[in-house]
């Protein structure tokens, strides 16, 4: 029998945030859904509010085919074009978890990333964020659940994330 260590080998230092936007204007920023039920309604109203109060030129979506697993790197390779990623919607555990893994992926390929979690289930990213070595990393955090929302609740709740992901991923935060 083999034993695998699950635990992240580099040290917490190793992780450095991509460089944060100096404006969003004009951007290109993409959205990894996980897909699960009420994540397209979050992010028509997420996409609305960047580009109509941010100026953001293009919003490229992508839907993950499992939930539970890390972004799929063909999904990533259209990331040069990127100048910030948001995935989500982290609403139980793994979803959680791989949301703000996707984050960190595309921290660590240069671009400035945040994940979205449901209230409940942050502190299932924060756990993947230290696995990862990137416990500093910030996530936003919306109001549980996102499946049964109504569609006045998505367009709250994604006013008030887009407001928390503009300053997350811009210089000076």
């Amino acid at each position: 029998i083999k034993f695998l260590d699950p635990t992240y080998k580099r040290s917490i230092t190793d992780f450095t945030y991509a460089p944060r936007l100096e404006s969003f204007k004009d951007s290109v920023v993409a959205i990894i859904s996980n897909g699960k039920r009420g994540t397209v309604p979050f992010f028509d109203c997420l996409e609305t509010e960047l580009k109509e109060r941010h100026l953001v030129a293009e919003v490229v979506r992508i839907i993950k085919s499992n939930y539970s697993t890390p972004v799929d790197s063909l999904l990533l390779n259209d990331a040069e074009r990127w100048n910030a990623m948001i995935s989500g919607i982290g609403d139980w555990g793994s979803c959680s978890s791989c949301s703000l893994h996707d984050a960190i992926i595309c921290e660590r390929l240069g671009i400035p990333s945040v994940g979205i979690m449901t209230e409940p289930f942050g502190s299932a990213a924060a756990l993947m964020g230290r696995v990862l070595g990137a416990s500093q990393l910030e996530f936003v955090t919306i109001t549980h659940p996102i499946s049964s929302a109504s569609a006045n609740d998505h367009s709250t709740r994604s006013r008030i994330a887009c407001s928390e992901i503009i300053n997350i991923l811009s210089e000076g935060d």
